[in-house]
């Protein structure tokens, strides 16, 4: 009896140490073999798919797509940003303390592929391959970044948005510094997106969605 315990026992430890190497083996294969992207099942398809793994990084806040298809996430955890393919793949990982110094508060990818990067005070253009192409200095903290066709940077900083050309001169801007719920103004702006030559962007504590012209008039709904 004490010898049928004691065999039972091993087999158990046996069991669950073979578990354990075939666990290790799945892990090691998800960094090794990059995971092809999970596609939805939900009936009401609201829902498409999701490009990598928590083996790529652990708390992604920033996220750009490039006109080649990549898209460009600043992933905090790692301080890195990462370029993925659409299938999910990894393409590129660039470590941003050795381009810039700061954390990421704003991403963009331009037309030109470059990458524009806003930190506290500055904003960076980058190359896919992580050379800084140029940088300059900014008045005040950026939230959200745009690039149009010919290479203007459209900015929200403070209460409005600040437009500078490709050689980072400042052209123009419009809303206020101070607050402000009148049309054309803001509270607080985040998001800021072009498309069809229609600048948009998201006024937080106004509640609401504002789109203007390239030079900053207000286009009625």
């Amino acid at each position: 009896m004490i010898g049928s315990i004691s065999v039972k026992k091993n087999g158990s430890l046996l069991k669950r140490l073979s578990m354990f190497a075939v666990a290790v083996i799945i892990a090691a294969t998800g960094f090794i073999f990059p995971a092809k992207p999970v596609h939805a099942t939900a009936s009401d398809h609201t829902y498409g798919y999701q490009i990598g793994t928590p083996a790529y990084g652990q708390n992604p806040e920033k996220i750009a797509a490039g006109i080649d298809g990549s898209v460009y996430t600043y992933d905090s955890s790692r301080n890195e940003i990462v370029r993925f393919a659409d299938d999910g793949s990894i393409l590129k990982r660039l470590k941003v303390s050795n381009i810039i110094n700061g954390h990421i508060n704003a991403l963009s990818v331009g037309l030109d592929g470059n990458i524009y990067a806003g930190t506290y005070d500055k904003l960076y253009v980058i190359t896919p391959d992580g050379e800084t192409v140029r940088s300059f200095s900014l008045s005040s903290y950026p939230k959200g970044i745009a690039v149009d066709s010919s290479g203007s940077v459209y900015v929200t900083q403070t209460n409005q948005v600040v437009v500078y050309d490709s050689l980072c001169n400042q052209v123009q801007s419009w809303g206020s510094s101070s607050a402000n719920s009148a049309d054309g103004r803001f509270n607080n702006p985040l998001g800021l997106a072009i498309y069809n030559n229609e600048v948009y962007v998201a006024d937080q504590n106004n509640h609401r969605v504002q789109v203007f012209s390239m030079t900053g008039t207000d286009i009625p709904a």
